[in-house]
């Protein structure tokens, strides 16, 4: 009988300690840990197989618990890239709102930027247009740190710039230097952004009807900033970005045209005008001419048969000075009107200048400061040297009318030349060499009244 109670109980030991294991897995199971096993050898037995069976679910069960947390991560992944490509949207939407409200580039540039950097972190954006002309780029716009030579108006080689690169490839590019050395292999152009902090760089291209017109460049300060994803925003916002600066350009180019239309429209009616009046002045003062000359000639008969001591031989010698300078009035008049033969002769300003100091000196008075300048090497001209001083002389009155209290007169001569620009605004004259001839004063000025009036003919502001 002990024997047999003595076996029982040994059974009964033996049956739980190969339990124990199963029996702690269970509880660490039962608690939550996926991972526990057993650790109980597989073999042919019932505790064996019993055990395999366990390890069997918990592997299942972690396995499907490990699938259940990665579907959760892709879900909230998903949501978080659903939410982001939404905000996305919305700023490329505002962004392109804000293209189309406005003409005005500059307030594009400004209000784009605020826009972009919702998207793309950046400490500077600078957008640089191109000039395949002179093979330079100009900085249109600058926001954010500042770096030299970079800022609005500043032009810089195209070559050897990330904005060359992504016009010869048509693409974005990435580039973060850890070195000087790196960015002077590579890119030079980038020096200026690299010494300005830079570590991070990026630059788009700017394409208009299938040209690159320039580049749009972000950096940061943090390396290893930008990514592909940033590369692609960034290039969909120089898509829209080249949309507003083309569009802004065929304003712009409209609104020269027009204001090229309204000058041309102006200079004509002035030449009819002119030509109107110049008809009627040859006419009058052809006849008037005609009178001067009985005038002068009868006084000069009167002054050959009057004795010397006679008191009237005064007036009328005074009458024959009055006939003369009506007579040169009258030739400016026919002059005016093209009726008069103007003496054209090649000469040198500085000289008829030089001639003619002394009486300007004689018209202003001491009170008032004449500066003359000339040139070397100065062009000759073909001018009549008589409507030439005229001229001169008149604007010397004038100036010192303008000049009450003293002043300066400055007259300059210099070698001018004239490009296609200037002879389109001005169609009287020709692209080539010319010699200015300046006058200035320190007076008072003209009115804006004044200035419209000013070459009428026959306006005064004298009383």
């Amino acid at each position: 009988m002990l024997a047999f109670l003595a076996a029982w109980i040994g059974g009964h030991l033996l049956v739980l300690q190969r339990l124990a294991p199963l029996l702690r897995a269970t509880d660490r199971l039962s608690a939550g840990d996926l991972s526990i096993r057993t650790g109980v050898p597989y073999g042919k037995g019932e505790f064996s197989q019993l055990a395999f069976a366990f390890d069997q679910m918990a592997k299942s069960l972690e396995q499907r618990e490990s699938e259940r947390k990665q579907a959760g991560t892709a879900l909230r992944k998903s949501e978080d890239e659903a939410k982001r490509l939404a905000q996305e949207n919305a700023i490329m939407a505002e962004i392109g709102r804000i293209i189309s409200s406005t003409l005005n580039i500059q307030e594009v540039y400004e209000r784009f930027a605020e826009e972009a950097q919702k998207l793309i972190p950046f400490d500077r954006i600078n957008i640089n247009l191109i000039s395949y002309e002179r093979s330079t780029c100009t900085a249109a716009y600058s926001a954010g740190k500042t770096a030299s030579g970079r800022q609005p108006g500043d032009v810089f080689p195209l070559a050897g710039s990330g904005t060359e690169e992504v016009m010869k490839t048509r693409s974005g590019i990435l580039f973060g230097p850890e070195t000087r050395r790196e960015v002077a292999d590579r890119f030079p152009g980038l020096l200026a952004a690299f010494e300005a902090g830079d570590r991070s760089m990026m630059t788009v291209p700017l394409i208009s009807k299938d040209k690159v017109i320039g580049g749009l460049y972000f950096g940061i300060a943090k390396s290893k900033a930008y990514t592909d994803r940033d590369l692609k925003l960034a290039e969909n916002i120089g898509v829209q970005i080249a949309g507003a600066i083309a569009n802004a350009q065929l304003f712009m180019d409209h609104e020269q045209a027009e204001k090229e239309k309204r000058t041309l429209e102006e200079q004509l009616l002035q030449s009819q005008k002119m030509e109107a009046v110049g008809r009627l002045a040859g006419g009058i003062a052809h006849d008037f001419n005609n009178l001067l000359t009985i005038i002068k000639g009868y006084s000069q008969l009167s002054l050959i048969e009057l004795k010397t001591d006679n008191p009237l031989k005064g007036n009328i010698h005074e009458i024959e000075k009055a006939s003369d300078r009506a007579t040169d009035l009258t030739r400016q008049l026919l002059a005016f009107s093209r009726r008069q033969v103007m003496e054209f002769k090649v000469v040198d300003l500085a000289a008829i200048l030089e001639n003619l100091e002394k009486m300007l000196r004689r018209v202003i008075g001491e009170d008032i400061e004449l500066i003359i300048e000339t040139h070397d090497a100065l062009g000759k001209v073909k001018v009549d040297p008589g409507q030439i001083e005229q001229v001169l002389l008149n604007l010397a009155v004038n100036a010192k009318d303008a000049m009450p209290d003293g002043g300066s007169l400055i007259i300059e001569v210099a070698n001018a030349e004239l490009d296609e620009e200037y002879a389109r605004k001005h169609t009287e004259l020709k692209p080539g060499p010319y010699v200015a001839l300046s006058v200035s004063d320190t007076g008072c000025g003209m009115t804006p009244e004044v200035r419209e009036q000013v070459f009428e003919p026959f306006f005064t502001t004298k009383e």
